[in-house]
Order: C-alpha cells, then sequence, then structure tokens
C-alpha cells in the first residue's frame, strides 16, 4: 500500500527567493481553485499582502544591510507561520493526495512521479539563480548561494578577483578547476560542497566575480555566469 503525501515543510529553512516563490505558487494554486480550497484559514488579501512585506523588506535588506534585517526577520516569520496555516489546510483537504497537494502549490512527500523524474541520469544542469553580496560589519567576507538542486548534489564555488572568468577554464567531474596555460588570475575556491558559500580573507574594495559548477553521479554542470560584488 502506497504511503499517504503531505505537503513538505521543505520552504522554511530555504533560501529568500525560494520562499517567496514557494509563496506565490501556494496563493496561485490555493486561490485559483476555490472550489478544491473552498474555505482557506488566511483571505487571499491577507496572504498577498504577507508576500508584498516580504518581498520589500528582503530587497531592502539585501541593498541595504543589517539595519534593515530585524524587518526582514518580521515579514519572513509572518509570512513562513501562514505558509504553514496553509499547509494544514490543504493536508486536511488532500488527506494523502499528492496531484492535491501540488495542485495548491506546495510539493508532496511520498510522491511517486516527482522520485521518479529526480533520479539521477544526466550531468546537472548549469546553475542559475547565483546570489552574492557582502556581509555587514565583517570586513574582507561574501556569502554566496545558487538554486537547490536537491539530494546527491554537490556544489563547487568560486571567485575571480578584478577580473572575469577566463575562456577555458575547466571543471571536472571531481571539481578541480583548471586554468589555460598562459592565462594569469587569482581564483578563490570554497572546499566546502555544500550551496551556500562563505568566502573569508578577501581583500576589500576589490571586485570578486562567483561562479558555480554542480556536480553528481553523472558529471559536471557547465559554468554559472558570474555575479559580481565589490567586497566591503
Amino acid at each position: 500500500m502506497s504511503r499517504k503525501s503531505l505537503c513538505k515543510r521543505n520552504y522554511r529553512q530555504a533560501g529568500n527567493l525560494i520562499v517567496e516563490d514557494r509563496a506565490e505558487g501556494v496563493k496561485t494554486g490555493i486561490y485559483n481553485n476555490a472550489t478544491t480550497f473552498v474555505a482557506p484559514p488566511i483571505t487571499q488579501a491577507i496572504f498577498a499582502t504577507n508576500i508584498l512585506a516580504y518581498a520589500n523588506t528582503r530587497k531592502a535588506h539585501e541593498q541595504g544591510g543589517t539595519a534593515q534585517l530585524p524587518a526582514f526577520t518580521a515579514a519572513r516569520k509572518v509570512l513562513v507561520d501562514n505558509i504553514d496555516v496553509l499547509a494544514n489546510y490543504v493536508d486536511g483537504i488532500a488527506k494523502g493526495d499528492a496531484q492535491l497537494v501540488k495542485l495548491a502549490g506546495f510539493d508532496a512527500t511520498n510522491d511517486v512521479a516527482d522520485i521518479a523524474s529526480k533520479a539521477i541520469n544526466t550531468a546537472p544542469a548549469t546553475p542559475q539563480n547565483v546570489t552574492f553580496k557582502r556581509i555587514e560589519n565583517n570586513s574582507g567576507q561574501m556569502v554566496a548561494e545558487c538554486e537547490l538542486y536537491g539530494t546527491g548534489y554537490r556544489y563547487i564555488s568560486f571567485l575571480v578577483e578584478n577580473n572575469l572568468l577566463p575562456a577555458g577554464v575547466l571543471v571536472d567531474d571531481n571539481g578541480n578547476i583548471t586554468i589555460p596555460a598562459g592565462v594569469s588570475v587569482n581564483i578563490v575556491i570554497n572546499v566546502s560542497l555544500q550551496r551556500k558559500k562563505l568566502f573569508k580573507g578577501l581583500t576589500p574594495g576589490s571586485n570578486y566575480n562567483v561562479y558555480y559548477v554542480v556536480l553528481n553521479t553523472k558529471g559536471a554542470s557547465g559554468i554559472s555566469a558570474g555575479k559580481a560584488m565589490m567586497c566591503g
């Protein structure tokens, strides 16, 4: 007998843009299917206001730094708490049906179709949605992140100082970086295999471009487009 599906709460610890995307998907899924989700415990107007407050405070924090962090933290808590409320509601309506869970905009646990689709058969696609920012009040430190691929993936990231990545640079299936002969470039590699990367010991005032490569058992992705930022 197949196991029942529930709404995944994988948005709780997700990156900032993923939380926002999840909320938008839930808003569309629930409120655009009123014949299925007849009486949500949160109105569409209130949930839309939560999303807008989150988006505005997120952008203010990313552009302004730690002074905007308390407002963003509060807005994130409100939004995530309300997604939780809607997830509980959807679980009650779906009664274990993965298709209804996904109709509401959530990922479903124990989803046979989803598990099959995520089987690793090819090397990863080139990473997208790379973010890169300074850490306020921590001179010489910067943090980068890329999209989440799922289980069985490793993340390689590196910086190029005061330059773009030269043509001909290669990353193999083990994450080793090869620089063409005769090319002079300062590359800083983050040796952790986690998606979120902390770079320390950088030069304040220098410009850095960050790049990502994702690895799985089938090989390495292409190198992502660079994301530039000056180190504080």
